[in-house]
């Protein structure tokens, strides 16, 4: 089933989905705490996560949702690369232009998203930031906020 989107008052974007496979592992550890500042060369998370929230999603899995967010992106001009792997342990869903990761959460805890995330602003030195886009209604907590490049932003269904 191919995912659709509804972007909020506004047409339906068209749909598209880009898929490429990355590559490289990390050789070094690299600290957590990170400059927060836009990226020379993309948008940083919190815009990221104001483009994505300006839609609702139709999807029945979490493949279908990551077509859905690909196609976003797409049409907001933001260039991604989808299934980057990084190392033998680390798949990020999605690698902005200018080193973001967005992860895609539908299910699982909060702690567990936010572990997933520590270990990969830890072990993938090129990252700027994660964005954690969820279906969940989570909330990150202010001490997480305060020692790592982290956004999240809650996606909303459609209701058709």
């Amino acid at each position: 089933m191919s995912a659709q989107l509804r972007m909020l008052d506004a047409a339906r974007p068209e749909e598209s989905s880009r898929q490429a496979e990355g590559g490289g592992d990390a050789d070094s550890k690299r600290s957590p705490a990170r400059d927060q500042a836009t990226s020379v060369c993309g948008p940083n998370g919190a815009e990221i996560a104001d483009i994505l929230s300006k839609y609702r999603y139709t999807y029945s899995s979490e493949r279908d949702l990551h077509e859905g967010i690909a196609s976003v992106l797409d049409t907001n001009g933001i260039g991604v690369t989808h299934e980057v792997r990084r190392g033998p342990s680390h798949r990020l869903d999605f690698l902005v232009a200018g080193g973001w990761a967005i992860e895609v959460k539908v299910d699982g805890s909060l702690a567990a998203a936010l572990a997933q995330v520590v270990r990969y602003l830890t072990d993938i030195p090129e990252l700027q930031g994660v964005l954690i886009a969820t279906t969940r209604h989570w909330v990150l907590p202010a001490e997480v906020k305060a020692s790592y490049p982290v956004e999240l932003v809650v996606l909303r269904r459609s209701a058709f």
